[in-house]
């Protein structure tokens, strides 16, 4: 009975740390891509002063992406689009790697033609953008 009870205490752990750790990096994630739409190198190809039809900034769903997910762009939030809806102007994250203290996203923006990864650090309790390289295609 006492090597039962182990069992499942120690399985309740490990679920309260995994739960945690989703937790977090849910978090994580949100300060990460907030960071990365709202970075001065690439709102400049947003153009959205003088193309008004992209905002809101449009992001497309995909495993990083969801619905739930709150971030701010252009003054406004930013709209989630599934792949059927994706007609308009948007941003994709396509990967995106969390070690540790640092961050690598990678990104591109179909209407420019533009690739990127953006690279962050930890600082504290905050995620901060260290660098950003772009390409035109």
């Amino acid at each position: 009975m006492q090597r039962l009870l182990n069992i499942l205490f120690f399985s309740f752990v490990v679920f309260t740390a995994c739960v945690a750790d989703s937790m977090m990096n849910k978090s994580d994630l949100t300060s990460i891509l907030q960071q990365v739409v709202n970075a001065k190198q690439l709102s400049e190809y947003y153009h959205a002063d003088v193309l008004p039809e992209r905002i809101p900034l449009r992001l497309l769903e995909n495993e990083w992406i969801d619905k739930e997910i709150a971030l701010t762009a252009l003054g406004r939030r930013v709209e989630i689009l599934s792949k059927s809806d994706a007609d308009v102007p948007y941003l994709e994250i396509s990967n995106v790697e969390i070690s540790g203290e640092s961050a690598r996203v990678s990104f591109r923006y179909p209407p420019e033609g533009l690739v990127g990864i953006a690279e962050l650090s930890r600082s504290d309790e905050h995620w901060v953008l260290d660098s950003m390289t772009l390409h035109e295609r």
